[in-house]
């Protein structure tokens, strides 16, 4: 009875420790950015034209869209997508919008283990896992989420730098996996810029002092 009780105990012990996945993966780079698009209509012209501009912005890979714009053309910024007619021209036009991105998120994504460190798959008795979300410089991450239930998860409000991530595995038991290999990002703003251009013809100018006799 007591061999047979301590060789249970022993299977039991093998099937909850389990690797993690080595791989962990983030669903965006350093300095990404959403695009910005820019354009005069009409793109020419001759002798006074009057341009009216329209542009737009997308969202970065993970959905943050940008936080500001700010054109050539005037101190003040604008919205990050719009429409503006602009006084008339006479002389050829460089129109530019740089807009920037407040990239302070990192969306972590990772893949569930299904083995054991013995080699033996993961039993339904330890089912559903749940993932502890470390974050902080490298190295040296501490807790930033535990009770995650999905392969995912976004850290918000991240202090600008380098940010580094590893996930570990918990099975139902309670029984926890060592932490998945290191994933880091560097957050912060970044900016993408837009430039349209309107090409005016020179003309001379009418005739003065025009008398009749």
């Amino acid at each position: 009875m007591k061999i047979r009780l301590f060789l249970a105990t022993l299977i039991a012990s093998a099937l909850t420790l389990f690797s993690l996945a080595p791989a962990l993966a983030l669903a965006q780079v350093a300095g990404e950015t959403g695009t910005v698009t820019l354009t005069v209509s009409p793109t020419s012209g001759t002798g006074s034209v009057t341009p009216k501009l329209t542009w737009s912005t997308t969202s970065t890979a993970d959905g943050i869209a940008a936080a500001s714009c700010q054109p050539s053309w005037q101190t003040a910024s604008v919205a990050t997508s719009g429409t503006q007619t602009l006084a008339a021209v006479t002389t050829s036009q460089s129109y530019t919008l740089t807009c920037t991105w407040d990239d302070t998120s990192a969306i972590v994504a990772w893949t569930a283990p299904t083995t054991n460190v013995d080699g033996s798959t993961i039993g339904s008795t330890q089912l559903p896992l749940t993932y502890t979300v470390n974050e902080g410089a490298t190295g040296a991450e501490t807790l930033l989420k535990s009770g995650v239930t999905a392969l995912t998860y976004t850290a918000t409000g991240l202090t600008a730098g380098d940010d580094c991530f590893t996930v570990i595995a918990t099975d139902a038991l309670g029984d926890s996996s060592a932490p998945s290999t290191e994933a880091c990002k560097t957050v912060g703003n970044a900016t993408a810029q837009a430039t349209a251009s309107l090409t005016i013809k020179a003309v001379p100018n009418p005739p003065s002092a025009l008398t009749v006799k």
